[in-house]
């Protein structure tokens, strides 16, 4: 019987070691399937990120059991060396989930009206309503870069948009306001590596004469340092909107590398703070 006792905790032990090795396989697979979708902008990225969300959980389960579960606790600490997350061929200091890339699929996301309150309205960049790429250009959205929720950029990133391709994010809203109002774009800190020529983005609103901003033409290392301290390189135009109502704004990239975080408008009521207010109530 005690014999049995021990083959039956060898098993055990020597099976959670392969469900440990078996999920860490079944982990960069999703992985490898998440880039080969994302790279072709499939929606199908979306399950193989989910699943490698997964099964990265699942490894920190089977660890705690191995360690502090199985024989009352006899193998404490035999499973604690970090296995994920490897950069370069020392280990980490703890597992870090690999990064994974979600598609955004157009067709089924549900349209929002952001309201304005207080003289502003704040939207999330990954809050869009509408979104346009081309055969070679795709919009995707990054969690978790960024100081507050997310990021939204072009893949390829080495891919130009061909002069006046449609290549952009609609955001609707409802103001109650009307007249001359500042549109806040907050983008992520990049380098001007087209040659100097700057990263160039384009808005307008209801379908009405664009404005071209230059975000990193012309600049010195002061400001790049205030750029990169805050994580935040923030544009200011000046727009006039006829009437309240319901309003269109259209953020067209112009160049890639462009990273968009959040999306202000401010009527008059805007206060500066680190994060940007939270984002604007929906109708």
């Amino acid at each position: 019987m005690k014999q049995l006792n021990q083959t039956c905790r060898k098993m055990m032990i020597t099976g959670t070691k392969y469900h440990a090795c078996s999920n860490l396989y079944e982990m960069y697979y999703a992985m490898a399937n998440n880039k080969w979708y994302a790279k072709k902008g499939d929606p199908a990225a979306n399950y193989w990120a989910d699943k490698a969300k997964e099964c990265f959980n699942l490894d920190s389960l089977l660890t705690h059991h191995y360690n502090n579960v199985m024989a009352g606790g006899k193998w404490a600490h035999m499973m604690d060396q970090v296995r994920i997350g490897y950069t370069y061929w020392q280990q980490p200091e703890k597992s870090v989930m690999p990064a994974v890339t979600y598609v955004i699929e157009p067709d089924l996301r549900q349209p929002k009206m952001f309201m304005e309150r207080e003289g502003y309205i704040s939207i999330e960049a990954e809050n869009f309503s509408r979104s346009q790429g081309t055969d070679a250009i795709h919009w995707e959205v990054i969690p978790g870069l960024g100081k507050t929720i997310s990021a939204v950029t072009t893949f390829p990133q080495h891919i130009y948009p061909a002069a006046g391709e449609p290549v952009y994010l609609e955001y609707d809203m409802e103001t109650l306001s009307a007249g001359e109002m500042e549109l806040h774009i907050l983008l992520s800190p990049t380098l001007n590596f087209n040659q100097n020529r700057g990263l160039r983005y384009a808005v307008s609103f209801n379908g009405g004469e664009e404005t071209i901003v230059h975000i990193n033409r012309d600049y010195d290392v002061r400001q790049m340092e205030q750029w990169q301290a805050r994580s935040i390189n923030e544009t200011i135009t000046t727009h006039t909107l006829q009437e309240p109502g319901k309003q269109t704004v259209r953020f067209r990239v112009l160049d890639p590398g462009i990273v968009l975080q959040k999306i202000l408008i401010n009527f008059g009521g805007l206060k500066k703070s680190y994060l940007g207010p939270p984002q604007s109530k929906t109708k």
